[in-house]
């Protein structure tokens, strides 16, 4: 079988109000379903779950069971969050937006540990938790009203 394209979708509904097709998978209004076509070689599975409007609130990337990408949006279609995981453990840039599409927070992981550099921003756009990660200690300031960006 090698590399073909599956034919069949895999999807369980938490509602039967159908809103359409896409690329071949039924769309529930609260429901999930796996974006075709899988490759058999890479057995990843693409799902998405639905606020009650119809607008997407999580969108994931699982392979073999474990998530590896995982997106949150807020109800007005802006992004709410991107994580990427390894092993099922948060791996890499981790990000976080106000629902007005300002960045609020990023951070670092490796295997689920905190490394190099965490900041988070008020909606204002002030910088109030800046600090870096290195050997597992934390140098910088967190949880402070504001930070300086110069370091």
């Amino acid at each position: 079988m090698g590399n073909r394209a599956l034919s069949f979708v895999s999807w369980l509904a938490l509602s039967t109000n159908l809103l359409g097709a896409v690329n071949g998978a039924k769309q529930t209004r609260n429901g999930y379903y796996l974006q075709p076509p899988l490759q058999l070689r890479e057995a990843r599975e693409v799902r998405t779950k639905f606020y009650p409007s119809g607008e997407i609130y999580e969108w994931s990337v699982l392979q073999k069971g474990q998530v590896l990408k995982r997106r949150l949006y807020w109800e007005n279609g802006q992004i709410m969050a991107a994580f990427q995981y390894s092993n099922g453990l948060k791996h890499g840039l981790q990000r976080e937006w106000y629902d007005n599409g300002k960045l609020s927070g990023q951070s670092e992981f490796a295997l689920g540990k905190e490394v190099g550099w965490h900041k988070q921003w008020d909606e204002a756009g002030n910088l109030y938790v800046n600090y870096l990660v290195r050997n597992g200690r934390a140098f910088g300031l967190q949880n402070t009203r504001q930070c300086s960006t110069k370091l």
